[in-house]
């Protein structure tokens, strides 16, 4: 039951931000479509200023309807994937360890790389039929989008007619597998390998700001350490000889007490013996002491209130100041930053940028399968099936316009994959933050702070 709950917090989440980054990036989407598939030589604007001369505005906004529906569907299955193979994997590697669910686990790239893989082959499964018909729409200048926009009025209904029209006549022409799933091989292609990339790159963003953090902190706790400490008042004739007392009843034994300065003048005090714990408690509140140890020497105060923790066997007072020590003790482990010992609360630039190197990083890679992709799907209905055959298309585009075809669009491509992605990325983890807490439930594929 915890794992469907998990798998839909990461879907849902992962909706909402692939429909909302799907608006953001449809003009520069068309854009893109046109180039790689239309007439080679034109440039971004040349293509721009055509749509706005031939179909006006909204010519812009083509297929983002249809887009919009892939989309939800697509990413439900591909951040709910995400999340359940990358919790798959990591329980995989504790088991090859011996690491229990409650030990440290440093989940390394790899893990987010193979369940991005995994989400990208269930996206082309899923996106491949919704791909094709918005590469058939958004090819299409029909005569009643040019009517609208030389009128000056809508064409809406235009753009709606068109949608189920190309549905309509991609499965006349060769049914579900020939028809609307032509091109899923290159759009697996597309997606499996880049997919790694993609949410490697949002992590790998995540992890470099959470080591930037660490690092300021140390820094921060070097620097205090340096800066002179104020000189601490002496410990009490009496508390000095309850606490020898209570070092030579307790020595050999587990009950020691360890008092073990962190560098910023508050004291870590470890675990103490009964013993110790009631000498202490007695100077605290004997009449020697008025104000007691608590305003003398604050870091004995836990020791007595009845408080306790960590390990060690000997009394150990390391001042703040000289640091002298009053005898010796196992060499103290230091403080951990607070960047690690904490939950990680990542601001927005950094989700920003994460996202929008992780769209950059993947349609790098992918633009080349892209173009055959689009190519395929915008082939006309009737073209044969041997002819629309991956390498026989890239064959095809080879020997007409050279290597330099397998990046048309590259600009246009990377220029919106910015955007998209760095608000895809910002919503989903803002979406992932409300929803966890509105359901109670904890970390799935989003968490990568471990």
């Amino acid at each position: 039951m915890q794992q469907i709950r998990d798998f839909c917090v990461d879907a849902v989440a992962g909706t909402i931000g692939g429909v909302t980054g799907v608006l953001v990036g449809s003009p520069l989407d068309v854009i893109k479509t046109r180039l790689q598939a239309g007439a080679p030589g034109q440039t971004m604007m040349q293509v721009a200023r055509q749509m706005i001369a031939k179909e006006g505005p909204g010519a812009f906004f083509k297929g983002s309807l249809v887009a919009s529906l892939g989309q939800a569907p697509n990413n439900f299955l591909s951040f709910g994937h995400y999340g359940w193979a990358l919790r798959l994997v990591e329980e995989a590697h504790r088991r090859s360890l011996h690491l229990s669910p409650d030990d440290a686990f440093q989940r390394p790239l790899w893990h987010v790389y193979i369940a991005g893989c995994w989400a990208g082959t269930t996206q082309s499964l899923a996106l491949a039929p919704f791909e094709h018909i918005k590469v058939q729409q958004q090819l299409m200048v029909s005569s009643t989008s040019a009517a609208a926009a030389a009128a000056g009025g809508s064409d809406s209904q235009g753009l709606s007619m068109t949608m189920s029209a190309a549905a309509r006549a991609i499965y006349a022409s060769g049914g579900v597998w020939r028809g609307l799933m032509r091109g899923w091989v290159a759009t697996a292609w597309r997606d499996i390998p880049t997919f790694g990339l993609y949410f490697s790159a949002f992590e790998w963003t995540k992890e470099w700001y959470a080591a930037r953090l660490a690092r300021q902190q140390e820094e921060q706790l070097a620097a205090t350490a340096a800066t002179p400490a104020a000189p601490r008042p002496a410990l009490p004739a009496a508390a000095a000889a309850a606490a020898a007392a209570a070092a030579t009843t307790t020595s050999g034994s587990s009950g020691g007490i360890d008092v073990v300065d962190d560098g910023l003048g508050a004291s870590v005090v470890a675990a103490a013996s009964a013993a110790a714990k009631a000498a202490v408690a007695g100077i605290a509140a004997g009449p020697s002491s008025p104000a007691g140890l608590h305003t003398a020497m604050p870091e004995l105060e836990p020791l007595a209130t009845g408080g306790s923790g960590g390990v060690g066997c000997d009394i150990a007072f390391v001042s703040g100041g000289a640091g002298a020590t009053a005898s010796a003790a196992a060499a103290p482990v230091p403080p951990l930053p607070v960047a690690l010992a904490q939950p990680i609360v990542y601001p927005d630039w950094v989700l920003l940028l994460g996202g929008a190197l992780a769209g950059v990083a993947s349609w790098t890679l992918a633009v080349p399968a892209d173009v055959l992709k689009s190519n395929i799907q915008g082939s006309p209905m009737g073209t044969p099936a041997s002819r629309l055959r991956l390498l026989t298309v890239a064959r095809r585009l080879h020997a007409e316009h050279g290597a330099r075809v397998f990046f048309r669009g590259f600009v246009p491509c990377i220029i919106r994959s910015m955007p998209v992605n760095a608000v895809t990325f910002l919503v989903y983890e803002w979406s992932l933050a409300g929803i966890r807490r509105a359901v109670g439930t904890g970390g799935g594929g989003g968490d990568q702070m471990r």
